[in-house]
């Protein structure tokens, strides 16, 4: 990947993954050419107004140079920028694995690592 190309990284700020997955990314060498908006902010909704909710906030989506990957596409498009280890193991994984092993870690995120309280407050009874 070119250093001047950069990543724009939709990510779900309520995720306990997510977010921490964000964190290791921005200690990466490469973080320069990665961006993080949050899927809860408009700015990020705005790149993807014809995406319906539920794949919107299914899955982290990354754009790059105008393009959309979304869920699996995604992260092999990260792993491009991944120090030399993690870089090799992703490319040696093929789709048809990567694909299911993504959807069934993003459907169960929230029961698994848990989700990140609004306003370091959590509701007893969130609103539906």
């Amino acid at each position: 990947m070119s250093p001047e190309r950069t990543l724009t990284i939709l990510y779900d700020a309520t995720c306990v993954l997510c977010t921490r997955s964000k964190e290791r990314l921005e200690k990466w060498r490469t973080a320069g050419s990665m961006n993080f908006l949050a899927l809860q902010s408009p700015v990020a909704r705005a790149l993807m107004p014809a995406m319906d909710e539920k794949s919107y906030m299914g899955a982290m989506h990354v754009v790059e140079e105008g393009k959309i990957y979304s869920a699996h596409e995604g992260w092999f498009r990260i792993m491009r920028l991944a120090p030399l280890p993690m870089r090799c193991m992703a490319a040696l994984t093929p789709a048809w694995i990567a694909r299911p092993f993504y959807a069934w870690v993003a459907k169960n995120r929230y029961r698994w690592f848990g989700k990140v309280c609004e306003g370091g407050t959590c509701q007893v009874h969130p609103k539906a």
